[in-house]
């Protein structure tokens, strides 16, 4: 198999020894650069990522999943950018689309997107895990970069055609309640962050009505309900997901409020 030479991935890792290793080992074979983007891991990653000849590591400070992507963006010096996160993988077909679409070069197409399978507890939800779930994430490089948000971020262009490609990424964020915590704990507040920048305030609509809306949605419009329990606790786990964004914007006003009038 001959390696693309004009597309760069880059891969944001933090403590990703659980999934460098089978990502890298997917990627490498279709391109000459791939570049780690790590936010100071204390595990294995690092040195997992070296043993892969064509990787190239970064180190950069974390200050959102934007910023990072950003940050290693700057350093790539081919036509093409792909970014993908250390814990999905290609499915089979994916990279040889990409690699298709590079190679192919398309006059005014600046930007493709992959559509994204969510697995949870190891299984495919289908539009109740929010397929297709398009993610811009193969970028003309100098056409646009990720948006300034502190989460949830996509890239941006400048000008030019969206292309969007038929396989799909494999997401496997959630393979356990303790790791599903953890994560959702530091997306509040990531999405605490958003919601100030934004000047967004709090009210009953945000702090009930979209929680309620987002499980009827997910599990009755979206066919959550043919999943079992495996549905029904992805649906409840989003109801509290923006409930405790929204009490975390509570909590914050509050705060705020209680500080202005001691000074």
């Amino acid at each position: 198999m001959k390696a693309c030479k004009e597309l760069t991935i880059i891969i944001p890792t933090f403590n990703s020894k659980k999934y460098i290793a089978i990502l890298l080992g997917e990627v490498c074979k279709y391109v000459k650069t791939v570049i780690v983007i790590d936010s100071y891991s204390t595990d294995d990653t690092l040195e997992i990522a070296r043993e892969f000849k064509n990787v190239t590591v970064l180190e950069n400070e974390y200050v959102n999943s934007a910023t990072q992507k950003n940050y290693a963006l700057q350093h790539v010096s081919t036509k093409w950018a792909m970014f993908i996160d250390s814990d999905e993988l290609p499915e089979d077909g994916l990279m040889d689309e990409i690699v298709s679409v590079v190679d192919n070069n398309k006059v005014g197409v600046n930007l493709v997107r992959i559509p994204r399978k969510n697995f949870f507890w190891g299984r495919y939800l289908g539009r109740a895990g929010n397929y297709p779930d398009y993610q811009s994430r193969i970028l003309r490089v100098g056409y646009g970069k990720f948006q300034d948000k502190e989460v949830h971020a996509q890239i941006e262009i400048k000008d030019g055609a969206v292309e969007s490609l038929t396989k799909a990424l494999l997401h496997d964020d959630f393979t356990d309640i303790e790791s599903l915590l953890i994560r959702n704990t530091r997306y509040y507040k990531y999405e605490l962050d958003e919601l100030k920048k934004t000047n967004v305030k709090w009210g009953v609509k945000l702090q009930f009505i979209k929680p309620i809306y987002v499980f009827v949605k997910i599990y009755f419009l979206k066919g959550g309900f043919k999943y079992g329990f495996i549905g029904f606790f992805w649906s409840v786990q989003w109801l509290i997901y923006h409930f405790m964004v929204a009490a975390k914007l509570y909590e914050y006003e509050k705060r705020s409020t209680k500080y202005r009038k001691i000074s």
